[in-house]
């Protein structure tokens, strides 16, 4: 995916999660939970749902 950057460039997004495991991504997940993030500022970050982050920081 691409996006305007701002400054006449485009920049490419890449989703962390699209290199993650789901197991991988629900240690990150309780991680940055740890570290003050919101579920939907982790969900962004990981390139998924806030949904997927709160059933992954419940444990389902």
């Amino acid at each position: 995916m691409l996006r305007d950057g701002g400054n006449g460039f485009q920049e490419q997004i890449m989703s962390v999660s699209a290199a993650l495991q789901p197991r991988e991504r629900r240690i990150e997940a309780k991680k940055l939970r740890k570290e003050g993030m919101s579920q939907t500022a982790i969900a962004a970050r990981l390139g998924v749902s806030q949904k997927t982050i709160s059933n992954d920081l419940d444990g389902r």
